[in-house]
């Protein structure tokens, strides 16, 4: 635990590769050479002119035209989905009667069932007080007896009838139930209402669009998969039967085909298939997406090619100066580095560091990567400052100077058990992994290659 909640005090200096690239030098043989060794390095990509078809049910839902008859006719039918239902809002006091209670016990509910609404009658503003005092509905209770919003259907008869029957603001019990004695009050009414026709008619002209469109998708998808498989060499006859536009597209790569068919593989799979890019054939129509159908045909095909060393030799020439800059501020770096291990100042070393930062173990920081985290803490740290170095993620190389090391204090009791645990849990699973695989080394195994191949 120590060891990993530990901290180190590091002032890093850096050697930068850029101002060594006015020193590398780099003939165009050598350029030449590189471009023959990594000819995969520099291709252009497998492009292809498509044209396609899509079929979508937004597309079609447009197209879809409903008379007015039919949507007032929708709306009689279904009136009561156009209406709501009066709700009320009511709170109350159950004091409960097991199944089975004896007369006494009954009476005795009822009795003090009355007492309370006698009391709360005389203060209503009280009610949700008494109610989380002696309410024994659980569900309630706490919320001083509030019960919400409710309609007819959602409580049991003899309780519901009473709610229904009474005004907003009324007490009303004790009211018997299954459950016992109920002292209930009516908070609020919302009085149910039918929405007019011109209120719904927009929603319900869409519902039916949507519906026929669904309907006549699954039709115009059969349809397409049909024509497109039939005549094969155009996409145009499906176009024409289904009145959907054929897309024509420039030179496209096969992500920017995944692009247009909504990241959906399959098509990109099924248009740069052998057969696809040999026949130039419509694909199947592939659903690219919910209620989206897609067929494409391959019009011209470029394979990937390498490309002309002319157009490349000048990115190549950069790269190379940019290794080659790396490879000499690494070197120079290596080199300080040598100077200060072996006792020179940071002066002498030619080394000027930083403003000092703490590090923990596993925690990253930015601008020093992970292996110079590692390297920081396996240094020395019995004799400081201590020199540690990296290449950075620049291409340069940094040096890190320890300075001064900070373990924290012991933790406490819990902490070190949970620790503890985890770390023989750990211990226990490599022990049962390398027991497993002593039984795999000395295992004598015979495979019958005759019966497999024969199976």
């Amino acid at each position: 635990m120590a060891l990993l909640e530990q901290q180190r005090e590091v002032a890093p200096a850096t050697v930068d590769a850029e101002p060594y690239a006015k020193d590398v030098k780099v003939d165009d043989a050598a350029v030449k050479a590189f471009y023959d060794q990594n000819q995969a390095a520099f291709q252009t990509p497998e492009q292809a002119k498509i044209e396609y078809v899509m079929l979508t049910l937004p597309a079609l839902s447009a197209k879809v035209t409903v008379d007015l008859a039919d949507v007032r006719k929708q709306y009689d039918d279904n009136i009561k989905s156009y209406s709501k239902a009066e709700e009320r809002h009511a709170s109350h006091i159950l004091v409960a009667v097991k199944p089975g209670a004896s007369d006494a016990d009954r009476a005795a509910a009822k009795d003090r069932a009355e007492r309370l609404a006698k009391e709360v009658r005389a203060s209503p503003a009280r009610f949700a007080e008494i109610a989380k005092a002696n309410s024994e509905d659980p569900g309630s209770a706490a919320q001083g007896g509030d019960l919400g919003t409710f309609a007819r259907g959602s409580m049991v008869k003899a309780f519901e009838d009473a709610v229904f029957a009474a005004k907003s603001g009324d007490i009303v019990g004790p009211v018997e139930t299954e459950f016992g004695y109920h002292v209930i009050r009516v908070t609020g009414i919302d009085a149910g209402r039918t929405r007019s026709f011109d209120e719904v008619k927009a929603e319900i002209e869409q519902d039916l669009k949507r519906n026929r469109a669904q309907a006549q998708f699954a039709q115009s998808a059969d349809q397409l998969q049909n024509i497109v498989y039939e005549q094969a060499d155009s996409l145009g006859p499906a176009a024409k039967a289904l009145g959907v536009e054929v897309v024509q597209t420039p030179l496209v790569t096969r992500s920017q085909v995944q692009q247009l068919a909504l990241g959906n593989t399959k098509f990109v799979q099924a248009l740069f298939s052998p057969e696809s890019i040999q026949g130039k054939r419509n694909t199947d129509a592939i659903e690219v997406g919910p209620n989206v159908l897609m067929s494409g045909r391959i019009v011209e095909y470029k394979a990937a090619a390498p490309r002309p060393f002319d157009e490349v030799k000048d990115e190549i020439r950069r790269q190379l100066v940019v290794r080659g800059a790396s490879e000499m501020a690494q070197k120079a770096g290596r080199e300080k580095l040598a100077l200060l291990e072996q006792g020179k100042s940071d002066k002498e070393s030619g080394v000027a560091f930083g403003k000092p930062v703490a590090l923990q173990r596993g925690q990253a920081q930015p601008g020093i990567s992970p292996d110079a985290v590692n390297r920081i803490f396996q240094a020395n740290a019995t004799k400081l400052p201590a020199y540690v170095g990296a290449v950075n993620d620049r291409g340069g190389f940094s040096i890190y100077k320890v300075l001064g090391v900070n373990t924290p204090p012991a933790g406490d009791a819990a902490k070190a058990e949970l620790a503890g645990t985890r770390i023989s849990e750990q211990l226990g699973r490599e022990l049962v992994n390398a027991y497993l695989a002593s039984l795999k080394a000395k295992a004598e195994v015979t495979i019958d290659q005759a019966a497999l191949e024969k199976k």
